[in-house]
């Protein structure tokens, strides 16, 4: 309800006097401001945005009936502000290539330890000295 009544609070400073046949109007409004605050201003968070329009939606939707499985989707879709996406980029694409070297790196490693843990030397005597790259042994100890 907190949300709703912020969309209120918003229709009633800007002078809109909503009644139940333009309160859908005055829906499509608050919305083009949010995208305004999200895009422009940027001092709110996407997410944010959508969930107060979506929230709102469904509200008004149920209030006046609206028919449907989601009538606040379908309120929703009569907007600009569509649903932010989940992924997030936040690596740059030198890190990327930094973590591609390390994990290729990390694999050729690995690899190198399958192919010299063959049935007899895992049954063998302890410990296991496995070659990992020129004059670097590792030494594998079991308790």
């Amino acid at each position: 309800m907190r949300t709703f009544s912020k969309f209120i609070k918003w229709l009633e400073s800007v002078n809109f006097a909503f009644t139940e046949d333009n309160i859908i109007s005055g829906f499509e409004l608050w919305t083009e401001h949010l995208i305004e605050r999200i895009f422009k201003k940027k001092d709110l968070k996407h997410f944010t945005g959508y969930k107060n329009a979506s929230t709102t939606a469904y509200i008004i939707a149920r209030t006046l009936g609206i028919p449907g499985s989601k009538p606040g989707h379908n309120l929703m879709l009569n907007t600009r502000l569509s649903r932010p996406s989940k992924t997030r980029r936040n690596l740059s694409a030198q890190a990327d290539k930094q973590n591609l070297h390390n994990t290729f790196k990390f694999g050729k490693i690995l690899t190198k330890i399958c192919h010299c843990l063959d049935l007899d030397t895992v049954r063998g005597p302890l410990p296991i000295k496995i070659e990992l790259e020129a004059k670097k042994i590792r030494i594998l100890k079991m308790w």
